[in-house]
């Protein structure tokens, strides 16, 4: 039976040249209004305070060290922000290598494997903490001394990860999952 190729889910966009394939996904989705929203409520309550305490005369220095995690948080959720609403994550196949690209603003999770370490790949669900209602799905693989590692991770989209997955298995040419 001869296989077909697969439909490239929403939210995906696949980018063919003679050099390379380029599976691409945005972060952009309308869940990022809620944060974006809290993030301008927790950055402007900061700034008031430290505004008062900065501007008072004899301000205990427990009101200047005290916020400084939520300062960190708020760092954080404002960088995460902006990055939902500018980053992509590129996939891109090579006749050699398979390079994750997150860009354009800095994300970890950049890395180039060579076709030839990978000798199995794997979708796995991650939970970051129990109280995520949605799962990350990371796409793993297996190396030449037979370790998982991590390839393509943040997947939020169960049909995505399968797109990509099976067009990792096909510039690798390993066989189709059934």
């Amino acid at each position: 039976m001869a296989s077909r190729t697969p439909s490239i889910p929403e939210g995906l966009d696949l980018i063919t040249t003679p050099q390379q394939v380029i599976i691409r996904r945005r972060w952009f989705s309308w869940m990022v209004f809620p944060m974006l929203l809290f993030a301008i409520v927790w950055d402007g309550f900061l700034v008031f305070w430290y505004s008062t305490a900065l501007l008072g005369k004899n301000t205990p220095w427990i009101m200047i060290l005290f916020p400084i995690g939520h300062v960190a948080v708020g760092v954080g959720v404002t960088y995460y922000v902006l990055c939902s609403f500018f980053n992509r994550t590129d996939v891109i196949l090579t006749p050699d290598q398979i390079a994750v690209a997150t860009r354009p603003l800095p994300w970890p999770g950049n890395r180039r494997v060579p076709l030839r370490e990978i000798h199995e790949t794997e979708i796995r669900t991650r939970y970051g903490n129990t109280n995520q209602a949605r799962a990350n799905l990371v796409i793993m693989f297996v190396d030449g001394s037979n370790k998982e590692r991590k390839l393509v991770t943040g997947i939020t989209e169960w049909d995505h990860a399968e797109y990509m997955e099976g067009q990792i298995r096909r510039a690798v040419r390993l066989p189709e999952k059934a």
